[in-house]
């Protein structure tokens, strides 16, 4: 048998949203930032002409367009499960007892 606190974690990682598509889309948009700055230091020309910026721009148009959204769909709210472990999580306030038999220097 599962420790409750095991199956009530798999119950929240099941429930949540997939973070694939986000962590696909930023490493391809890391990937394309890096592979950019690369060609721009070994190449002086890069680019090269109107039409090939013009496609670098709208490739990084559409990454940072997939990795925003991406974001945005898989980012997820707190469920009632999260809820209900965050409130049934014990409490750690300090309880202070003064005793008069115990005060200081007696």
């Amino acid at each position: 048998m599962h420790p409750t606190g095991v199956a009530s974690a798999a119950w929240v990682f099941a429930s949540a949203p997939s973070k694939v598509p986000f962590y696909l889309a930023g490493g391809l948009l890391a990937g394309w930032a890096v592979l950019l700055s690369a060609t721009g230091l070994t190449h002086p020309d890069f680019p090269g002409s109107a039409v090939r910026a013009r496609l670098v721009m709208l490739g990084t148009a559409v990454l940072v367009a997939a990795t925003l959204t991406s974001a945005v769909l898989t980012a997820g709210k707190e469920g009632a499960a999260e809820g209900a472990a965050a409130s049934a999580a014990p409490s750690s306030a300090l309880q202070l007892d003064r005793r008069p038999d115990r005060a200081a220097g007696l």
